[in-house]
């Protein structure tokens, strides 16, 4: 099975949306061309012109000026929706970690006791 390191995409599916949105959270000052998007989520160019759509349609990222033909994106940190969007993913996270740590010991147990009680 593959890894999904992205807490919105764990929980949400990993749709082209999902990691476009995503992509914006991990870095909210910067601005992006569709083609830089599309590589850095690793989808077709194609892909992003519908998958952005969503995005732009409820100001969750904005065209933020253009470059000769090519507009530059970023996240609309004013956005009452982006700001419950960080809530609903923060929440995500914290509840990731309770999950892994109810894995924990209860006990302080060294490394190699550690090592010796997984492989039980």
């Amino acid at each position: 099975m593959k890894q999904i390191n992205d807490p919105l995409s764990l929980a949400l599916g990993e749709t082209a949306t999902i990691k476009i949105l995503s992509f914006f959270l991990s870095s909210t000052n910067c601005q992006y061309t569709k083609k830089e998007i599309a590589k850095a989520v690793n989808i077709s160019n194609q892909t992003i012109y519908k998958a952005i759509i969503p995005l732009e349609e409820f100001n969750i990222i904005n065209k933020s000026r253009k470059v000769g033909n090519t507009f530059l994106y970023s996240l609309n940190t004013d956005s009452k929706s982006v700001k419950t969007i960080k809530l609903f993913n923060r929440s995500i996270v914290q509840q990731l970690i309770s999950h892994e740590q109810s894995f924990l010991p209860e006990k302080e147990v060294s490394p190699i006791e550690f090592l010796h009680e997984m492989q039980r």
